[in-house]
């Protein structure tokens, strides 16, 4: 059958101006995924088919890797776009053959069960093209809805892959040239963290303040500059000035500044405030100085100082001696945004006893507050990943004014007790069995007591 037919409508024009909008997001998409150099294979491999059959219409995306956050996520979009489904599993050791169905209400109306094949989408992996991703309508279902849902979808298969700035090899040689003297100096050198946004449980919000202000310009950053230089009168920075985490103790600053290290791609160094602050005169202040100057040797990296409120006090409330430290600071920290090298991670427990020149000094400004009970239980499902949902809903409803911290110390807390009652002798040839919600309600109460 001809494919300008389907079911004896005409639908070929409809067809070629979907296809031609989808060909050009996935090629502006892919324009942006800074393709490795000398990885001749790369254009070939991922790339987007848009195909007309006698019953319907095919999408298919080839893409070079596919990680289980992104099929969580394409899970979701699916289930918000066209209904309920049943997946036949969502175990991310088995993606091979995953296929969802648009759902249909029973007459009755009781629950959900297949449709026939309107509306589908499935995952599978080839050793030949990789992974595929597959969407396929119907003709009565051809319409603006579908074409949204799959323009979602590419957005979410082609993200721009972040450029790191410095290369392994670069990065190894960084450490070896500057990590030993920032040690000497008192600060902490993070070689390298394995936490990234899937571990940013109940703080959704700042995964995306940080991926807009921080991480997608840096991934983009040839781009910046073209636009920049069209749109701005002078030379625009690609960093924020600052980047200012506050809030109370234990609602994921420190948290944070782990995440930031293990997704930034760069040097990251870790400022406390007792590394700088000594009793004698002056030397404080030359401490402060011959670490930023240490910083500008160092080139692109980040500096997270911890409890800034510590260091700089608002001036009019504090002796001479901090506001000798905060003036030396004001000065080193305008010398980095004349640089547009290093990003400067602030954290700080009250922003009231800042200094508010210092407080001017930083672009992004992200205040943490307790956690509300659907970030507590999203922290809890965290922390006990094989409690069934139901149970980690209840037992979050007992942690109410608590905090990040204390939910993490408590699940910890829930395995020092459970793995000791154990009897070893029963586990000599199985595997051991896991806490259930009866020893984490055992240690509410006690905690209660």
């Amino acid at each position: 059958m001809s494919d300008e037919l389907i079911d004896g409508r005409t639908r070929r024009p409809e067809f070629v101006e979907f296809r031609t909008r989808i060909m050009r997001i996935v090629e502006s998409l892919l324009s942006f995924r800074n393709i490795p150099q000398g990885n001749v294979a790369w254009p070939q491999q991922e790339r987007v088919e848009v195909k007309l059959e006698s019953d319907g219409v095919t999408v298919q995306f080839v893409v070079s890797s596919l990680e289980w956050e992104t099929v969580l996520a394409l899970v979701h979009d699916f289930q918000q776009s066209f209904g309920r489904f049943d997946p036949l599993f969502l175990e991310p050791t088995i993606m091979n053959g995953m296929t969802l169905r648009r759902s249909c209400r029973e007459a009755e109306g009781f629950g959900h069960v297949f449709g026939q094949g309107d509306t589908t989408m499935s995952f599978e992996t080839t050793p030949l093209y990789g992974h595929l991703v597959k969407t396929r309508t119907t003709v009565e279902d051809f319409d603006d809805h579908f074409e949204v849902f799959v323009t979602e979808t590419a957005k979410r298969l082609f993200p721009p892959i972040e450029q790191r700035r410095r290369k392994a090899a670069d990065l190894e040689s960084w450490h070896k040239e500057f990590a030993r003297q920032f040690e000497k100096m008192g600060c902490r050198v993070i070689q390298e963290s394995e936490l990234g946004w899937k571990d940013l449980a109940g703080l959704a919000d700042l995964r995306e303040h940080l991926r807009r202000s921080v991480f997608l310009p840096l991934s983009r950053e040839h781009l910046y500059e073209k636009i920049a230089a069209r749109v701005m009168p002078r030379a625009a920075r690609l960093l924020p000035r600052g980047v200012l985490l506050y809030g109370a103790p234990g609602c994921g600053k420190t948290w944070s500044m782990k995440i930031i290290a293990g997704e930034a791609g760069l040097p990251v160094v870790i400022l406390p405030c007792n590394a700088v602050l000594t009793k004698w005169f002056g030397e404080s202040e030359n401490r402060i100085a011959s670490l930023f100057a240490l910083c500008r040797s160092a080139g692109r990296m980040i500096l997270l100082i911890d409890e800034l409120d510590a260091l700089a006090r608002n001036r009019s409330e504090s002796h001479e001696a901090s506001a000798r430290i905060v003036s030396v600071l004001l000065t080193e920290i305008d010398g980095f945004a004349e640089s547009n090298e290093i990003l400067l991670v602030g954290s700080v427990n009250d922003v009231n006893a800042l200094d508010p020149a210092i407080y001017d000094r930083f672009d992004l400004k992200i205040e943490f507050r307790p956690p509300n009970p659907a970030q507590l239980t999203e922290a809890l499902a965290y922390y006990a990943r094989h409690l069934p949902a139901d149970d980690v809903g209840e037992l979050a409803n007992r942690m109410e004014g608590w905090n990040f911290r204390q939910v993490a110390r408590f699940a910890e807390n829930v395995l020092r007790r459970y793995v000791s009652s154990l009897d070893l002798s029963a586990l000599e040839t199985q595997e051991p069995p896991l806490p259930g919600k009866q020893d984490y309600l055992e240690t509410l109460d006690a905690k209660a007591t």
